[in-house]
């Protein structure tokens, strides 16, 4: 099958896509979705407002604290942090009203796998123009909008292998199957490489309760762990040291790194364990402040408080007024920002879909049982990812995830 002459691809929506990885600028890619987003809205004269569990609370803490933000905080760090938060609302958005307003037969996730597959392709050819076996290299060349492969690398896979779909062809399926899988791999990144084995357990062990493939599925499992097995040993084998040691200290130290019980009482020990730190320096920040501020934060604009700041930090400016805007842990940053709303507003996201991905299993529709193994799939792993690198709360829109909500919960709708 010929991909321009694919009548379910959103071709416009590719184009905006395949802009952001050339980009390479989140704002400006952020206005240019504002564009997209518009335009489709004046095609079809209608905006549909997701119904999605928590997202109207997380909107009104978008609001209020927005509001107070402005009022407390310099303009430049209110519109800085509102970037951090809003790009991934609007892709939500996007991806309902695509999916409430497609009369056509347009697939939001085969547009998305060929934006994939553009994203993993610029990986190896940068990678192959400037070759290198530097582990900070590679890491730069394959992080790549790593996270958004990480989300529809098993999805595809649950098609291809699972449910033994064409998406393509046999050939570019499995081509673009093989490139993602390459830049998981050499991204080194540890929730990179977890967020997909995370989203594929899932949506084996449903698979196996849910579609009646026990047998077939458990073969699937057996066979990729086998290539999986082998391909780590090669991987290992072909980079030289310096490299895999690097990669297998950070595995080592992983636990340690989010361990908020230790005692960190100086900028070397704060530096050797980051992400506790931030936890640490996070809850002492909101348990001293007053109920109010507990409850719905102190505005957008807000960071989180530091005593001990990296050297480096300070002469790059980095920090302003000793706070950090950002965490790893996309809860943690919300904290200071929006309070206990906030922070249960996004939880009630993640278990609201869940939940009703859990109930779409249950339903006779085979498409509709397909739908909610994907729906549970990503927002187990997305959850994971915003635990250990922000997800929804990022200077990186979580547009995989967001549009896929989004165009789940609107097409379940359509179907009830």
């Amino acid at each position: 099958m010929l991909i321009y002459r694919d009548k379910e691809i959103y071709y416009g929506l590719l184009i905006l896509l395949i802009s952001r990885i050339f980009l390479e600028n989140e704002e400006v890619f952020f206005l240019l979705s504002l564009v997209y987003f518009s335009a489709c809205v004046s095609k079809t004269m209608k905006l549909r407002i997701p119904q999605i569990t928590g997202l109207k609370l997380y909107m009104i803490f978008i609001i209020y604290s927005t509001i107070i933000g402005f009022c407390l905080y310099s303009a430049r760090n209110v519109i800085r942090d509102l970037f951090y938060i809003v790009p991934t609302v609007l892709w939500i958005i996007i991806g309902y009203n695509l999916c409430a307003n497609n009369q056509t037969g347009k697939s939001l996730l085969k547009t998305l796998y060929l934006y994939g597959m553009v994203i993993s392709i610029k990986c190896v050819i940068d990678f192959l123009l400037n070759p290198t076996l530097n582990f900070n290299q590679i890491r730069v060349i394959f992080g790549t909008c790593v996270y958004d492969i990480g989300f529809l690398l098993p999805i595809i896979a649950f098609e291809i292998i699972i449910l033994k779909r064409t998406v393509f062809s046999a050939k570019l399926d499995c081509f673009i199957l093989l490139l993602m899988i390459v830049q998981i791999g050499l991204s080194f990144g540890r929730i990179a490489i977890l967020e997909p084995l995370i989203a594929f357990s899932i949506i084996s062990i449903l698979s196996i309760k849910s579609l009646g493939s026990k047998g077939r599925t458990i073969k699937i499992l057996a066979g990729i762990f086998l290539i999986l097995t082998i391909a780590v040993v090669i991987l290992f084998y072909v980079l030289p040291d310096s490299t895999t040691s690097v990669f297998l200290a950070k595995i080592e130290n992983s636990a340690t790194e989010i361990n908020t019980k230790q005692n960190i009482d100086s900028i070397a020990s704060a530096m050797q364990n980051w992400r506790a730190y931030e936890m640490q320096a996070t809850l002492k920040q909101w348990r001293k402040s007053g109920i109010l501020s507990q409850a719905f934060g102190r505005g957008i604009g807000k960071g989180i408080d530091l005593e001990f700041v990296p050297y480096s930090w300070k002469s790059a400016g980095m920090i302003e007024n000793g706070e950090m805007p950002l965490a790893h842990n996309g809860f943690y940053t919300l904290i200071p920002k929006g309070g206990l709303f906030a922070v249960v507003s996004m939880l009630l996201i993640f278990v609201g879909a869940i939940h009703k991905g859990f109930k779409m299993t249950k339903c006779k529709n085979r498409e509709c049982k397909i739908n909610g193994i994907v729906l549970v799939s990503i927002m187990v792993a997305g959850f994971a990812n915003m635990w250990v690198v922000r997800g929804a709360v990022c200077s990186e829109a979580f547009l995989v995830w967001g549009s896929i909500l989004g165009w789940m919960y609107a097409e379940e709708r359509r179907r009830g």
